[in-house]
């Protein structure tokens, strides 16, 4: 049922300083050079999380997420793992960077998140990316109108002036949509506040079709096609579920002809055949497409291949987190790889990365702690926003190492950990997070 919040006003201070914490972590993610701030907010909030709530209902509240439990243990094997490599420098310096990965869990993920809260914290994250992405598209625009080169608008050319990667700037505009189109369900908002929502979705639909990552593109798809499926069987909405599909798929194919470079990066997908001795550049979305150079899919073939091997000679206990690289450059050299061992190319793959790292023990504390419980989590408590989320980082943790990128880490950690810390558990009256009475409840109307 919809619910009107002036819910949007935080009831106590406690509430409030987490909420403008939290907020800071976000803006300044966004915010190229200031990544000493965006690491201050991050340790600012895991310091004041401890004050959320008694170590007591904290305790309550580790007891029943498993998901979080297994979180803290992985990021303790990283700890032991860099202990345990030949380099140990290399690990630890790992093991900074992959930091995130303790403090969201043990902030987010042991306090009660309650849902006035949790629809707050949705609304700032979908404005603050909305945001990033009109500034991205101003300034791209700018640029191609001075220099009249269309490649300024595509992929990595769009999202660096908030100094990210395409691929992680896409999942981050899905997640937005996806907050964006839980707070229409689940609030009631005045006419020009819902026509202000859908524009700034139109918007960052376009801006994730631009961004041009295909596994952003194909995540999207999968998830508002499941969306339209649920609505449909719930509410046997069957003639609004057809609509929208018509609009979007209208949008892509007008989006395709005003936008061709989006869709010439799927042709890299039909040449998957490498041989690891090829001397050639790597593929530019930005000119013609040459079968015979290095392209995103053969590039990623070829890694993995590698990786297999690497995973293959340490599959009990891992390479160790300082060795990893230093070994995965030795597979290449051995396979001749000379485009992997002259650039170092990661794995691009998380899944990989960490089963290469860690064994396969690691592996399978990975997926219990990341993906199997905080999904299972969703669908025993109904929370559809947490579901998709989820989906959508499985399904872009399959091309990159998330993990060896501070914004892979700061990204997987906080949406996981946040969805752990809005759902409801037994321990909920002990550890709540934002006390609301019935009466204000009952008073509750939005106003934002």
């Amino acid at each position: 049922m919809s619910v009107s919040v002036k819910a949007y006003s935080i009831p106590s201070g406690k509430d409030r300083i987490f909420f403008v914490l939290t907020s800071v972590f976000l803006i300044t993610l966004f915010i190229p050079h200031i990544q000493a701030i965006n690491s201050i907010s991050i340790g600012a909030l895991f310091v004041y999380s401890f004050f959320m709530n008694t170590l007591r209902e904290k305790w309550a509240l580790l007891k029943e997420r498993k998901a979080v439990q297994l979180m803290l243990f992985f990021f303790l094997l990283h700890i032991v793992s860099a202990c345990i490599s030949t380099n140990i420098k290399e690990g630890w310096d790992l093991v900074m960077l992959r930091l995130p990965l303790l403090l969201f869990p043990a902030a987010l993920g042991l306090v009660m998140i309650g849902e006035q809260m949790k629809r707050r914290l949705v609304l700032v994250f979908a404005i603050v990316v909305t945001l990033a992405a009109v500034v991205c598209m101003s300034l791209s625009i700018r640029q191609y109108l001075i220099s009249h080169e269309s490649y300024f608008l595509y992929s990595n050319d769009l999202s660096k002036w908030v100094d990210k990667q395409s691929t992680y700037m896409a999942s981050l505009v899905n997640v937005a949509i996806f907050c964006f189109i839980y707070l229409l369900k689940e609030v009631r908002f005045t006419l020009v506040k819902r026509v202000l929502i859908f524009a700034a979705m139109a918007v960052l639909a376009a801006f994730t079709f631009l961004l041009a990552s295909r596994m952003a593109l194909v995540a999207f798809a999968v998830c508002a096609f499941l969306y339209l499926g649920y609505v449909i069987i719930k509410n046997r909405s069957f003639v609004m579920a057809l609509g929208v599909s018509a609009v979007l798929v209208a949008a892509f194919f007008l989006l395709s002809s005003f936008f061709p470079k989006t869709l010439s990066r799927f042709t890299e997908l039909k040449h998957t055949n490498y041989e690891f001795s090829r001397i050639a550049p790597e593929s530019n979305y930005n000119y013609e497409f040459d079968e015979s150079q290095w392209n995103g899919a053969n590039i990623r073939m070829a890694i993995w291949h590698c990786g297999w091997q690497l995973a293959g000679e340490n599959w009990l206990t891992g390479t160790g987190l300082g060795d990893k690289k230093a070994d995965l450059v030795k597979v290449y050299e051995r396979n001749n790889f000379i485009f992997g061992y002259t650039g170092k190319r990661n794995l691009h793959n998380t899944y990989l990365d960490v089963l290469v790292a860690f064994g396969v023990f690691g592996l399978a504390l990975f997926l219990l702690a990341y993906i199997v419980l905080p999904l299972w989590g969703s669908i025993r408590s109904k929370d559809l926003l947490g579901f998709f989320i989820i989906i959508e980082l499985i399904w872009q943790l399959l091309p990159e190492s998330y993990f060896d990128r501070s914004v892979g880490c700061m990204e997987v950690a906080f949406l996981i950990a946040l969805t752990e810390g809005w759902r409801t558990t037994k321990a909920r009256s002990a550890a709540i997070v934002v006390p609301i009475t019935i009466a204000e409840q009952r008073e509750a109307v939005v106003s934002l």
